[in-house]
């Protein structure tokens, strides 16, 4: 910047003395030494575009397509409790007494969200990502199966529509 300015002031000086020397000064000083280090750029961004490349050839961009899968799998991840919903109505007896009185039942789901919380649509996510990959599954057959788990687990009473969380 201060390179172009001291130019800029030394051609403008001459040419309002009326020197064509002025225009050709600011033309020649700052065009030809752009042009060289441009060219210099150029020449340097080709050299290192072919190292790329040769990077990249070396499994470099597999590996970074990996990471971004694994990326990928990370954020989906952590939709699932938002996307996937699912909750146990099971109960189990307790048979602690308090006060004389038996305790009441406690709900299965309670103790699964104490220990890992939304472990359910987790599994369930699971289960159907290894149909999908070791069997080869069509997704609609996923679809298929968890229609026909959730009719039959919901109408045995096992499990229910979550309850909605307002933010």
């Amino acid at each position: 910047m201060v390179y172009n300015s001291i130019i800029f002031i030394l051609a403008s000086q001459w040419a309002q003395e009326g020197l064509i020397i002025g225009p050709i000064f600011a033309a020649v000083m700052v065009l030809v030494p752009y042009y060289l280090v441009r060219r210099w750029q150029f020449d340097f961004g080709y050299r290192q575009g072919r190292n790329l490349l040769k990077h990249l050839a070396s499994g470099a961009l597999q590996r970074f397509n990996e990471g971004l899968i694994v990326l990928g799998l990370i954020v989906l991840g952590g939709f699932i409790p938002k996307i996937v919903g699912l909750v146990t109505t099971l109960h189990y007896p307790s048979k602690a007494i308090a006060g004389g009185k038996p305790k009441p039942p406690v709900a299965v789901q309670d103790k699964i969200d104490q220990v890992v919380p939304f472990l359910l649509p987790v599994l369930l996510t699971a289960l159907i990502y290894f149909l999908l990959k070791r069997f080869r599954l069509n997704p609609i057959w996923a679809i298929v199966i968890l229609f026909a788990i959730g009719l039959t687990l919901g109408g045995l009473g096992w499990f229910a529509k979550p309850p909605v969380v307002s933010p």
